[in-house]
């Protein structure tokens, strides 16, 4: 792409076209660039001439897209210019899908981050909204959703390669956790139930030990998981989809989980309880029948 720029369209214009130029920019982040001291009037007057050269693509007040390449960034390429320095992951459907879990290709790419402070939580959520401008050309959306755990959000994670782009993703067994953790967001339970079915019945990659110990640290910080986990590997086996030897594992598992519900009086509830909820003593948790009537039983 050649084209006539003046010094400051030229000095940015030269940090775009570079391997490890953002994908994303801000009038804020394009002052850093220049060599020489420049007003926020002249960057953006700098940012409207590379927009209209078609370099950059405006998204919305104060966000630009980079098309200095000439081709249009996918939706996983922008994922780290989103999250910047907040801790984040790709997970849920994305990742089953990547990992074999489910055969449905996202569209919705769902990153489970922790944001440092409000302001930054509400940067990435309109950042994601404009973002969506471009779904259809971008091969999707990015949704953000808050960790619930404050602390161990990367255990489970590894750097892995999505559609070309290295990004931290979960692992298998964290994938599966998390399905009892934003059990909504993947699309209710009946899709978790067929991810926990395909992990066990494959064999291939799920390690019953990884996931014990990354379920006690989940568990100790979000206390309803071991409920969700116990009630949904308790009708994943009924389907006797997995080996013996895997089924007397699993056995082992639930029987621990069932200990620590024995230790405590407190019940929890999952799903939506506006059509009442039905109370399973050895898990001490309340399910909503809108679930269960997902998983038939």
């Amino acid at each position: 792409m050649k084209l006539r720029l003046g010094s400051n369209e030229s000095v940015i214009y030269t940090h775009l076209v570079s391997p490890k130029s953002p994908r994303l920019l801000t009038p804020k982040d394009t002052i850093r660039y220049l060599t020489t001291s420049t007003s926020r009037t002249g960057v953006l007057h700098a940012l409207s001439l590379l927009e209209r050269k078609g370099a950059l693509e405006r998204l919305g007040k104060g966000l630009y897209l980079n098309k200095s390449t000439g081709i249009v960034p996918r939706i996983v390429d922008v994922v780290p210019d989103v999250f910047r320095d907040n801790p984040y992951y790709i997970g849920l459907n994305a990742a089953a899908n990547h990992w074999g879990l489910t055969p449905q290709i996202p569209y919705a790419y769902h990153a489970v981050y922790v944001p440092k402070d409000e302001a930054e939580s509400k940067r990435v959520v309109r950042w994601c909204t404009m973002l969506e401008k471009k779904e259809n050309v971008m091969g999707g959306i990015l949704v953000p959703v808050k960790s619930r755990m404050s602390r161990n959000i990367i255990s489970g994670i590894s750097q892995t390669i999505l559609e070309g782009s290295q990004l931290p993703i979960s692992g298998i067994e964290r994938t599966l956790i998390d399905a009892t953790i934003y059990t909504e967001e993947i699309g209710a339970v009946g899709e978790a139930l067929l991810w926990f079915r395909s992990a066990l019945s494959s064999q291939q990659s799920f390690n019953i030990i990884e996931f014990r110990a990354l379920l006690k640290k989940v568990r100790a910080q979000i206390k309803s998981v071991g409920a969700r986990i116990g009630f949904i590997l308790e009708r994943t086996l009924r389907m006797r989809t997995a080996s013996p030897e895997v089924n007397v594992e699993i056995g082992s598992l639930l029987e621990e989980i069932q200990g620590k519900m024995i230790e405590s009086d407190t019940s929890y509830s999952w799903g939506p309880k506006e059509d009442g909820t039905v109370y399973f003593e050895r898990w001490h948790l309340h399910v909503s029948r809108k679930y269960l009537n997902q998983l038939r039983v």
